[in-house]
């Protein structure tokens, strides 16, 4: 019974393979016939077709991108310009104001040589009132640090930037409050007598005298007199620099256009 179960099982099963095979077989024929006659010339036609306008739109999109992003960067250098300009006219009009408050203490230096005159009321009062300081335009710097600084694409400009407004400007800003800080608490001192000698005529040249042989105010002029000359020789500096920055912008921005 065992072998006769066992029989029928076999021929089932390879009645059943038959089948699948023939199937199978079926299939692979439907599969060649379709594959033969498939239009692949159509098929490959319309990926070209697809691919190249992906790349071309790609394209597009990227010059559309560098085109947004050298406007952006040109607009940025006019306004860095802009602030540099601002920069510069104060640095100049500094430097003329140096340049006669210097005359004015070489004046006042020279009183016990030259003795007591009219005009010593005036350069009395550019010393006592000497307060220039740099006056720094930071808007459009500012704007770029929010926007991030490679913006500007040459790396020449971006350093010259960055080092000018985060470090020379600030470094000057310190030193020049500390100096200009310590000559007005100075001033203070001598504002009194000063303000005596415009206000009370009678004595007039014994107070000037006065005032000149007082050790503390020799020291005071002499150094209100190198504070300013050391000023002067850094607003140079910083024009000269600022200058430079400027041609550099121009080119770039011309460059860029």
């Amino acid at each position: 019974m065992f072998i006769t179960h066992f029989l029928t099982m076999k021929k089932n099963f390879f009645k059943n393979f038959s089948k699948i095979f023939f199937w199978i077989g079926h299939q692979f024929r439907l599969l060649k016939n379709y594959l033969f006659s498939f239009d692949w010339k159509y098929a490959f036609r319309e990926l070209f077709l697809i691919v190249t306008g992906i790349l071309v739109a790609l394209t597009i999109n990227n010059w559309n991108d560098g085109r947004k992003q050298k406007q952006n960067e040109i607009k940025m250098l006019k306004e860095l310009k802009s602030s540099l300009n601002s920069d510069l006219q104060d640095l100049e009009s500094n430097i003329a104001w140096l340049e006669k408050y210097a005359k004015s203490k070489e004046i006042l230096m020279d009183t016990e040589k030259t003795g007591y005159h009219d005009t010593l009321n005036n350069h009395l009062n550019s010393l006592i009132y000497d307060d220039i300081y740099l006056v720094v335009n930071r808007g459009s710097f500012e704007s770029l640090k929010s926007l991030g600084l490679y913006l500007i694409s040459n790396d020449s400009i971006r350093l010259e930037v960055v080092n000018l407004y985060e470090y020379s400007y600030k470094v000057q800003e310190i030193n020049e409050n500390k100096r200009n800080n310590y000559i007005a608490a100075k001033a203070k001192e001598f504002a009194k007598e000063v303000m005596l000698l415009h206000e009370l005529p009678e004595g007039k040249q014994a107070r000037y005298k006065n005032l000149f042989e007082n050790t503390d105010f020799k020291v005071f002029l002499y150094q209100a007199y190198n504070f300013d000359r050391f000023k002067y020789s850094q607003y140079v500096f910083f024009k000269a620099k600022l200058n430079d920055i400027d041609k550099k912008i121009r080119r770039e921005i011309k460059r860029l256009e």
